[in-house]
């Protein structure tokens, strides 16, 4: 079992190679930017991990891993205007407030304000193996493994699109963290010698 609480704050989001959304000329505006956390802001992370040998039946093994962490900040703005004319409209943040998106797959969010002052989507993973080892003359085995990923074939969301100017997809869960997977079962045979 592990537990992690992780808070990231900074003037920029990322770090030395982020544009500065607040600069206006040659004057960066940094202070503009303390307001909120940077992207690897995750205050939960929490990740179990267990293995049992059966008893009984001379090699059944089961194991799983648990993982589930805390969204990850995003803005909320608004591109449609550049209020403080440099050019840039990535912080035009909305103010304070909850705000949500319509129609299907659409999140409501209390917004903080600021730079990164919403959190998108929690991320739950359970995946699970079963495996038996038959051993056979001298030190060969042959070990049959069948795997499930994404056991709970739960989605795990990626943060929404958080410019209100972009009305069908504001606040709208469309795209899957890192690409998926939904759940996925994998049949593996090892022969050792």
């Amino acid at each position: 079992f592990s537990y992690a609480y992780s808070r990231g704050r900074g003037n920029t989001a990322t770090g030395q190679a982020d544009t500065i959304n607040s600069q206006f000329l040659d004057d960066l505006r940094l202070t503009g930017n303390e307001i909120g956390p940077t992207n690897v802001d995750r205050p939960h992370i929490v990740s179990l991990a267990a293995s049992y040998d059966v008893p009984r039946t001379r090699g059944l093994k089961v194991s799983g891993v648990v993982q589930a962490r805390g969204g990850t900040p995003f803005s909320l703005i608004d591109t449609t205007f550049d209020a403080d004319q440099n050019g840039l409209t990535a912080n035009e943040y909305l103010p304070a407030g909850t705000y949500s998106g319509t129609g299907e797959d659409a999140i409501t969010v209390d917004y903080k304000g600021g730079r990164n002052g919403a959190r998108g989507p929690n991320f739950l993973s359970v995946d699970f193996r079963a495996g038996y080892q038959i051993r056979m003359a001298g030190v060969r085995s042959l070990n049959l493994f069948v795997d499930v990923f994404n056991m709970t074939n739960e989605p795990n969301f990626a943060n929404p699109s958080g410019d209100r100017r972009a009305a069908a997809t504001f606040l709208k869960l469309t795209t899957i963290f890192n690409g998926g997977p939904t759940r996925t079962v994998q049949f593996n045979v090892r022969y050792g010698f």
